[in-house]
């Protein structure tokens, strides 16, 4: 959950979804116009719609670490490292009996992934690819919640893969025939989406997490 959210704030609204994006917008801005430049340096073809593209999976990645609560520098702060021994922890698949319903919410909000990074990337367009990009995401996420007393749970690893895979599914079905989002030139693209999905956690994990908190602090005194 969001720092404001769990707070108390009961804030639902769009702004407080997408904060992890909006506080540190210049970044990703940024950082998408490196990407870009990069590709002409190298000689990497993409079509104009990858620049839109690549901001909408900063966006969507960043609302997932709103909704799964994903730790960073300022929980370290908070609460120092006392909580690694106390947290929650579950490696035992199914143990835990999340329910149903939890499971199936885990799984579908990977789903957006699993379409996205094959629309981008023809490198991703291998199964395997984007099943493992959405696990490492999945991993980052869960190890960071020791930092900040949420369950650390390996159903939500196994659901968020599940999901990246439905998502892939998806892209095959329907979204193939959609050019104008992808990068060209597979093969000089390998660990792009990789790189892409680790440096927005590490800018969540460093600068919008912390950032968010400081601004709940300021507005409402914690």
């Amino acid at each position: 959950m969001s720092k404001i959210r769990r707070k108390g704030i009961p804030v639902l609204s769009i702004v407080s979804i997408f904060e992890n994006y909006l506080v540190v917008l210049p970044v990703y801005l940024l950082l998408g116009w490196l990407l870009c430049r990069l590709y002409r340096k190298r000689g990497i073809a993409y079509e104009t719609g990858f620049i839109i593209g690549w901001q909408v999976l900063a966006v969507y990645v960043c609302a997932v670490f709103y909704f799964t609560g994903t730790g960073g520098l300022d929980d370290i702060q908070r609460f120092g490292l006392s909580q690694l021994s106390s947290g929650s922890v579950n490696l035992l698949p199914l143990h835990d009996g999340g329910g149903a319903m939890g499971m199936a919410l885990n799984a579908l909000l990977f789903v957006p992934l699993g379409m996205l990074l094959p629309l981008l990337w023809k490198d991703c367009r291998r199964w395997y690819r984007t099943a493992g990009a959405g696990f490492l995401l999945s991993l980052l996420i869960e190890l960071s919640q020791l930092f900040n007393f949420r369950a650390t749970d390996i159903d939500d690893l196994l659901m968020n893969t599940l999901g990246t895979l439905a998502g892939y599914g998806v892209w095959q079905l329907l979204a193939r025939r959609i050019p104008q989002f992808e990068a060209n030139a597979a093969g000089k693209t390998a660990c792009a989406a990789v790189g892409s999905l680790c440096t927005m956690f590490a800018i969540q994990f460093i600068l919008a997490g912390p950032l968010v908190s400081h601004i709940a602090l300021s507005l409402y005194g914690y």
